[in-house]
């Protein structure tokens, strides 16, 4: 199941260099590591992909524009059209 999230990632020139660990908890939900910061990507279960995924580059375009990424340790997909993050 994790090949296809894979292959999604390595597709996509910004997810390919900024996401550099995935885990998989044992109750399927997923947690990426990434290259610009300290913070997790909690990703959650490999449902509505494409989606989360939009969310998060607009959520990066945002705290990149304004400097605030660095203040975020979890930001959290796993949620219905919206991004939640804890400092």
């Amino acid at each position: 199941m994790v090949l296809p999230l894979i292959s999604y990632i390595l597709e996509d020139n910004f997810l390919q260099k900024e996401i550099v660990g995935i885990e998989k908890s044992d109750d399927g939900l997923y947690q990426f590591a990434v290259r610009s910061g300290d913070y997790k990507i909690d990703f959650g279960k490999l449902i509505d992909v494409k989606l989360k995924f939009n969310k998060l580059k607009a959520f990066y375009n945002t705290t990149y524009k304004d400097k605030t990424i660095q203040e975020y340790k979890t930001i959290t997909l796993k949620y219905h059209n919206q991004v939640v993050c804890t400092k």
